[in-house]
């Protein structure tokens, strides 16, 4: 990426780094603050679910515009089982840190009452849609960090199951505008 990048814009800075995303986007906030005026262009690729929403939210007021690859289905889609009973402790460790919400905001948002079983247990299971409902609540906790969220490109596998969500978080509404329109017409097909 590195190569490709300066073989096309040589005139350009651009950096490509391939460590710790939480510690290295602390240290580029860091860097955005120190340089006032300057602002940047992001695209965030995580692998898997590393980046916590406290790295993304030392962003909040600088001038960042970020495209986070989000893996709304593949990452805490799948770990909402259907019986919240069912998910393991490392999951709601992952998701918390992912969200940024606390378990108790995880099972407002994603889970509803469904009674006893026969032996009295409560029984909580998985409301429907929980992809949408993922996506949602990410773009909802960016909305605390930035002041406009794009729409969500869907990215989906060879077989049409939804994997990734692709957003734009921005201070400038007119980058939204544009993130919106891109993103209207990759869905058009356009």
């Amino acid at each position: 990426l590195r190569e490709l990048c300066k073989a096309r814009h040589p005139e350009r800075q651009v950096f490509v780094v391939s460590e710790d995303c939480n510690v290295k986007l602390k240290d580029f906030a860091a860097f955005m603050r120190r340089h006032k005026g300057l602002r940047a262009l992001a695209f965030l690729d995580p692998y898997g679910m590393q980046v916590s929403h406290e790295a993304l939210k030392v962003f909040k007021g600088l001038g960042v515009d970020m495209w986070i690859l989000f893996p709304s289905a593949i990452g805490i889609g799948r770990m909402l089982q259907n019986d919240i009973r069912k998910i393991p402790e490392r999951h709601w460790e992952l998701m918390t840190k992912t969200l940024g919400m606390s378990r108790a905001e995880i099972e407002q948002a994603f889970y509803a009452d469904h009674g006893t079983d026969l032996f009295g247990a409560a029984v909580v299971k998985k409301l429907g849609d929980p992809t949408k409902r993922v996506l949602e609540a990410y773009r909802g906790k960016l909305l605390d960090i930035w002041k406009h969220v794009s729409d969500a490109h869907e990215l989906r596998n060879s077989i049409g199951v939804p994997m990734f969500h692709f957003i734009l978080a921005s201070q400038n509404p007119n980058a939204k505008k544009i993130a919106d329109d891109i993103i209207k017409r990759a869905q058009n097909g356009q």
